[in-house]
């Protein structure tokens, strides 16, 4: 039996849970024309591994990851719509803040402005996110069904730290979201076993 809270003073929703598995989360939604129940399960990982080849991931900026599979198998990764949306992003940026700053600080026009703008940037972050999101679970897919056992990712510790290359190129080394992508595959690739 699942208990759902429905506020306080009110009983709770009982529901016969058909599962032997316990939810992690669990909601009810309206989907447009009836009730639905939504439940996040844990997902455990496979034990055994598909295969036994070993990959090196190469992470980049321009190519999101070069892969070289041990048999010589090369794929490749292309970034270009993540640099889109980078640049999408601090154009919409600049344009809003030029905008902001020509009108009177905490007035209903600044304030409306200040809205739209993170509004805005959340949508592109949203998108990047799902890209990045995407672009993960494809490239395991397709490692995982070629056999390979085991990943190698490059470590790009510091990176940001010990390249200068100008004022354009800094803010994409600094919005480069190797980390982000490299916990993606991690986890991802983990799932696949």
């Amino acid at each position: 039996m699942l208990r759902l809270s429905n506020g306080r003073g009110t009983d709770p929703v009982l529901i016969d849970w058909p599962s032997g598995q316990e939810p992690k989360r669990v909601e009810i939604g309206w989907d447009g024309s009836q009730y639905e129940l939504r439940c996040q399960q844990k997902v455990y990982e496979d034990q055994e591994p598909r295969g036994e080849k070993k990959t090196g991931v190469d992470l980049g900026e321009r190519h999101l990851a070069t892969v070289y599979t041990e048999k010589g198998e090369n794929i490749s990764v292309h970034g270009g719509r993540l640099r889109s949306l980078r640049r999408h992003h601090n154009r919409t940026l600049g344009n809003l803040r030029s905008k902001i700053d020509r009108k009177e600080k905490g007035s209903r026009r600044w304030k409306r402005l200040i809205r739209a703008k993170n509004r805005q940037l959340q949508k592109i972050r949203n998108r990047i996110e799902d890209f990045l999101h995407k672009t993960a679970t494809r490239l395991v897919n397709t490692l995982h069904e070629r056999r390979v056992g085991s990943v190698v990712v490059g470590d790009l510790t510091g990176i940001r730290e010990r390249i200068s290359y100008g004022s354009r190129m800094n803010q994409r080394l600094h919005q480069w979201a190797y980390s982000k992508f490299e916990h993606m595959l991690t986890y991802k690739a983990q799932l696949r076993g």
